[in-house]
């Protein structure tokens, strides 16, 4: 019989979260007279509901380009990485979110 102390094993680590929510964002520029600067608050309310209230494995890729979020997105290998950076863990997500985080604005269009 295990004992309820015991520290579980890697791979029972891993099966208990195997939701993975992935946040892209890219820092917004600091523009005039709008009312909201930055991702930071957005990023930390992600964090907190999901990493930490609900236990699920997260990452970020912050300011890349669309390649390297191609990249990331199609590469198991570096999903896991992402997600599973200290052990040895093998298992894809059950449940895979992800967000995008941008500004909203078109600078290009006037206001």
């Amino acid at each position: 019989m295990e004992s309820i102390n015991q520290t579980p094993s890697a791979e029972q680590r891993c099966q208990c979260s195997r939701t993975w929510v992935l946040v892209v964002h890219n820092d917004f520029l600091q523009i005039e007279d709008y009312e909201r600067n930055g991702d930071e608050k957005d990023l930390e309310n992600l964090r907190r509901v999901f990493q930490v209230e609900r236990h699920c494995r997260f990452g970020e890729l912050a300011n890349c380009d669309k390649e390297q979020i191609l990249g990331t997105l199609s590469s198991k290998e570096k999903l896991i990485k992402l997600f599973h950076p200290n052990d040895d863990c093998k298992f894809f997500p059950l449940i895979y979110l992800k967000f995008c985080i941008n500004n909203s604005i078109n600078l290009h269009t006037p206001r």
